[in-house]
């Protein structure tokens, strides 16, 4: 058993767990945002290229297809985000099983196990 975790206080795993979740969403819109900005690069440079020639339908794709990316890549983030934040229940259940508290290491179990469920399916479902 992890003696760290056997001291840590429950409000402190909490509070880390949710700068962990805070930290993948930040990185996320990040990588959102820089996708988002080549996307509307390519689709003004595709303004510029001349009708005839076939580039500018190229660019002008390579841009629609960066903007449903970056949605998609969005909608990944806040799932990662949700999963990220629901490692403080396999925390609590640990440290609470360690300190022989059965009924709410359980309660904490079942709280992983939905939030697992709810965001590991939207993930799926993305991916």
């Amino acid at each position: 058993m992890n003696d760290g975790l056997h001291r840590a206080s429950t409000q402190k795993i909490a509070d880390d767990t949710k700068k962990g979740g805070m930290m993948v969403l930040g990185l996320g819109l990040c990588t959102v945002m820089s996708v988002l900005v080549s996307s509307f690069l390519y689709i003004w440079y595709s303004t510029t290229i001349p009708d005839d020639c076939v580039l500018k339908t190229y660019f002008f794709g390579m841009g629609i297809i960066n903007v449903i990316m970056a949605i998609l890549l969005a909608c990944m983030t806040f799932f990662g985000k949700g999963l990220a934040g629901s490692s403080g229940h396999s925390l609590l259940h640990d440290k609470y099983k360690a300190e022989g508290r059965d009924a709410e290491a359980q309660q904490q179990e079942e709280e992983l196990g939905k939030e697992v469920a709810m965001h590991g399916s939207g993930l799926a479902c993305v991916a």
